[in-house]
């Protein structure tokens, strides 16, 4: 496709991966100052960011005088990136795209809740969201919720923004392996262990259902893994296995996350009734549906308005609710089966690479 990516931060993301897989690569500038787990470190990485930008500009100068490319596209979070580049453009001899990947306030305020909402702090997000969007000249977003979001809470106009949802891949040759021998309900999660997951509520949900036919594992790493460790040993909740950070997919290994989605009986979604939770799909989900697996996950604006008959839909926020959920799922297997056909249907319409693909050929012609 006619575009070419500058991105100092999130390259190997899936979603920065897909951006530049379909971009004229030779004219792509591209360099990681973030690390991979950015969470782990968020500040550090922020200010690394800071301190290395500078450094990054000579290249960024030559690159854009040099590319023949009319569009370019900047990859989230890159304020400082679109903030150069307009410089640049004084004349407007190229049109710039900002994948908007998620609001600054959004999550740090409304969803981390790192800040006070009335602080000097949380204005400032406001304002750095609303300056991206008037600095670029389109714009990409997950959802037509969050996109409404946007809009009607920030006050953004939205005019020049496309929904393009993240895919995922498809492709995987790992077997699913043999479960002759298993009796018992495999229910798992994988995911940073953050607020937004609801974490506390699956707990809840394994103390109900504390016998051998319901095991629970948890995969992943996070702010929140002491409080889990903590209750877990507490209130000696015995059928969750806590794995730590695994990689998504190794073909000589069966200890990453592809072998444990093969291996479940359900996969679980996230819980929480917070606003970020309500205006996306959390990418655990796409990736659940991709191997036709039933999913349980709260019913947020996103799934009432484009997950209806395609995952089981629960309270949020409520592991009693979450529990009986699982038990009449796990003991019906006509309904396991609809939820895996329609899932993994879901998958293809609209979070396969090849969909991403042809969508982001309609807008960047």
């Amino acid at each position: 496709m006619k575009f070419s990516i500058f991105s100092l931060t999130n390259s190997i993301s899936v979603r920065g991966k897909n951006f530049i897989s379909n971009s004229e690569k030779k004219n792509n500038l591209i360099i990681q100052i973030m690390s991979e787990n950015k969470h782990k470190h968020l500040y550090l990485n922020f200010l690394v960011y800071l301190v290395f930008f500078p450094l990054t500009l000579v290249f960024l100068f030559l690159k854009f005088i040099t590319s023949k490319q009319k569009t370019l596209i900047v990859l989230f979070p890159g304020v400082l990136e679109l903030l150069f580049l307009k410089v640049l453009n004084y004349r407007k001899s190229k049109t710039i795209g900002f994948d908007f990947f998620t609001s600054f306030y959004l999550t740090l305020i409304e969803d981390r809740k790192q800040f006070s909402n009335k602080s000097i702090i949380s204005k400032f997000l406001i304002f750095i969201d609303r300056l991206v969007f008037k600095i670029s000249d389109f714009q990409f977003v997950e959802s037509n919720e969050m996109k409404d979001y946007l809009n009607e809470k920030l006050n953004i106009n939205t005019g020049n923004t496309y929904v393009l949802p993240t895919p995922r891949r498809s492709d995987y040759t790992k077997q699913p392996p043999s479960s002759n021998k298993k009796n018992y309900c495999q229910i798992v999660f994988w995911g940073n262990f953050a607020s937004m997951h609801g974490l506390d509520h699956i707990l809840d949900s394994a103390k109900e259902l504390n016998s051998k036919k319901y095991s629970f594992k948890l995969i992943g790493d996070g702010k929140l893994l002491k409080d889990i460790k903590k209750r877990i040993r507490m209130e000696k909740i015995e059928n969750i296995e806590l794995t730590g950070n695994l990689p998504f997919y190794d073909s000589e290994s069966i200890d990453d996350i592809v072998s444990n989605i093969l291996s479940a009986d359900i996969c679980l979604g996230t819980f929480s009734n917070t606003t970020k939770n309500n205006l996306i799909i959390p990418h655990k989900i796409i990736e659940a549906m991709s191997f036709s697996k039933p999913v349980i996950t709260a019913d947020s604006l996103f799934v009432r308005n484009n997950l209806r008959d395609v995952v089981k839909a629960i309270k949020p926020e409520n592991g009693k609710d979450l529990a009986l959920n699982i038990e009449e799922l796990y003991n019906n297997k006509d309904l396991m089966d609809k939820f895996s056909k329609a899932g993994h249907e879901f998958f293809k319409k609209n979070f396969s690479e090849r969909t991403f693909k042809e969508s982001l050929e309609t807008i960047v012609t």
